[in-house]
């Protein structure tokens, strides 16, 4: 299911508020902030991160903040700019408050710390006045970073901006992110982020996060015991991190999720959490909860598929069944009539029928098409419906062919599909494709398939090369998006 809806026609993917910084990572690491000479300047701050990983992930982002007028200013905002982020509702301060500076001290490959300096911070000068109704209304989404909350008048401007978020149908999204600066005492900081997250359709936040958020709850500090308390408030889906330990995410609809982290050698760990975040939130804007749940339906019946056979082929077909996948009619094997049948039927419904126009219009834009009178809920449990039974009558021909049933056939046949369609023409975004295009490509990766094998390549540089399709055709789709957009 689709945990959160987002409205399709707003200019904006994600309106983020909170803090700008400035981070000075050391060139000369393992060594003390005392010995390292040299660093790099970069944009920091866990709000401007996420913004930065989204844009680069084609979201059209803004902000809503304000930065020192000074230089550094002018780096952050030229530096947003060049990223693609909407500055045009960030402000420039008035009494002299800075950016926000972050020094990294990276000691060896499991130590690292950071040093802030805080006082009087440009972000957390942002006003109420700044906070527009038109800008936030035009948002999928706003992002609250739990450091605006942490003074005043940034504090009073971010809940704004999560008052008019529920006045405007926008959805709230709450990065708990605490800083212990700037902070008077741990009352505050429950009462602050507990009002948010109250109004919030989607938490992130660490184990230790969520405890000084839960502070007044009486709630026992786990993990399920939180879900429960903010799936029963506004939230659709709370995300809980644990770091090398891995996370858990828990739904609306009572299920959780745990996922242990991708080891990796990284010199410093600062800001992979908003990684995490612009990746998981990019996926909740694609809608790729629908996709995940495909693969998972996948894996649960070919679970069943092995418990039912034992993991071993069933061999008891009858030939009448084997005709299906091994027999002619006129010299030309049967599975090529029930194809072109196939192929000509869905043709003719793609093209000639209301239900194929809506199946295109949903690719194009789902808000649009169910503004249009589209639909949408029932098309698509159609459209799924219709794959079922083709991928039936794909296990038909495939098991007939061989003239046994094994568990594991077609296990691999997704990517194929995939790269046959984006071979075709279909854009992974949805909205464009062809039927004839796509046989043409089916044919194509037919003859590559040949070929390799003739060439006698290892099955496993085939996979990769299928892999490699797949990425050229998304990075050329991704590529086409910009271009329509600038």
């Amino acid at each position: 299911m689709k945990y959160i809806e987002f409205a399709q026609d707003k200019q904006y993917d994600l309106i983020l508020v909170g803090r700008v910084a400035i981070d000075f990572n050391p060139l000369d690491y393992f060594k003390t902030l005392a010995e390292s000479e040299t660093f790099k300047k970069y944009v920091g701050g866990s709000p401007a991160n996420i913004a930065v990983g989204l844009s680069r992930l084609n979201k059209r982002c803004g902000f809503l903040s304000r930065v020192s007028d000074d230089r550094f200013g002018d780096y952050v905002v030229g530096y947003f700019e060049k990223e693609g982020i909407d500055t045009s509702h960030i402000r420039r301060c008035e009494h002299g408050e800075k950016i926000g500076l972050t020094f990294t001290e990276i000691l060896d490959g499991h130590t690292s710390s950071i040093l802030m300096y805080r006082n009087k911070a440009a972000d957390l000068a942002l006003e109420p006045k700044d906070v527009d109704e038109e800008y936030v209304s035009s948002a999928k989404a706003v992002l609250i970073s739990g450091t605006a909350l942490a003074e005043s008048p940034s504090r009073e401007a971010a809940l704004k901006t999560v008052a008019l978020a529920k006045k405007n149908d926008v959805r709230v999204i709450f990065d708990i992110d605490y800083r212990e600066y700037n902070w008077k005492n741990p009352d505050e900081i429950a009462i602050c982020y507990s009002a948010v997250a109250k109004d919030a359709d989607l938490i992130m936040g660490s184990r230790e996060e969520f405890d000084l958020t839960e502070k007044f709850l009486g709630l026992d500090g786990t993990d399920e015991a939180s879900a429960k308390y903010w799936l029963g408030q506004r939230a659709k889906i709370v995300v809980i991190k644990h770091g090398r330990q891995g996370s858990a995410a828990y739904t609306s609809d009572g299920k959780s999720y745990s996922i242990k982290p991708f080891p990796v050698k990284a010199v410093k760990s600062f800001g992979g959490g908003d990684g995490y975040g612009s990746s998981f939130i990019n996926g909740l804007l694609e809608g790729w909860d629908t996709f995940i749940m495909t693969l998972a339906v996948s894996i649960v019946f070919r679970g069943f598929a092995n418990m039912v056979s034992n993991g071993s082929p069933i061999r008891s077909v009858s030939d009448t069944y084997n005709a299906i996948g091994q027999g002619y009619l006129l010299g030309v094997p049967i599975q090529v009539y029930i194809y072109l049948f196939l192929a000509v039927a869905a043709a003719f419904v793609m093209y000639k029928t209301k239900f194929g126009r809506s199946v295109y219009a949903i690719g194009g834009n789902a808000e649009v098409a169910r503004l249009s009178g589209v639909n949408v809920k029932r098309v698509r449990i159609a459209v799924y419906i219709i794959s079922g039974v083709l991928a039936a009558v794909a296990a038909v021909i495939g098991t007939a062919r061989l003239g046994s049933c094994e568990p594991t056939l077609g296990a691999d046949y997704h990517s194929d599909a995939i790269a046959a369609t984006v071979i075709g023409g279909t854009i992974m975004s949805g909205g464009e494709g062809s039927q004839m295009k796509t046989i043409a490509g089916v044919l194509i990766l037919g003859v590559l398939n040949n070929m390799l094998n003739l060439l006698s390549v290892s099955p496993y540089w085939q996979y990769v090369f299928k892999g490699g399709i797949i990425i050229l055709a998304v990075s050329s789709d991704v590529l086409r998006r910009v271009k329509v957009q600038n």
